[in-house]
């Protein structure tokens, strides 16, 4: 598990690689979200592991590096339970992901990396057609 700083780290210095995933904010509520979260948590199951840290987008302007981006209005604070039920909405079997949540030193935006440990064997056909619509 991640120390608080290390996740710190995952924000200031952005770096995609095979056990570390960004995405940006993600609406829970909807299949498409849902789908997205699953895709990746699987992804990272089937590769011993790792972290996916929600609330960073490309920044297009600044040559596509990944930027800290504000929760929207509409979009209340991810749960635990949020968290594994839409993973475990297209996972077969279900697992679980551990929730914490840093704050970006500059912008102050609390962004939910969501760290997972082991591998085991994840698939779900479903999480990559929602995902990929």
């Amino acid at each position: 598990m991640p120390t608080p700083a290390e996740l710190v780290q995952l924000l200031v210095l952005p770096n995609e690689s095979m056990s570390l995933e960004y995405k940006s904010w993600l609406n829970l509520t909807e299949n498409h979200g849902r789908a997205t979260l699953a895709k990746a948590a699987i992804a990272l199951a089937n590769h011993d592991g790792g972290i996916i840290v929600l609330g960073m987008r490309a920044d297009n302007v600044q040559g596509g590096s990944l930027e800290s981006q504000p929760r929207p209005a509409g979009l209340r604070r991810y749960s635990q339970d949020d968290i594994n039920a839409a993973i475990n909405r297209y996972s077969d079997p279900d697992f679980h992901f551990e929730l914490m949540f840093a704050v970006h030193p500059e912008t102050r935006t609390e962004h939910p990396p969501t760290p997972q440990g082991r591998r085991l064997d994840r698939r779900s056909e479903a999480a990559c057609r929602w995902a990929s619509l």
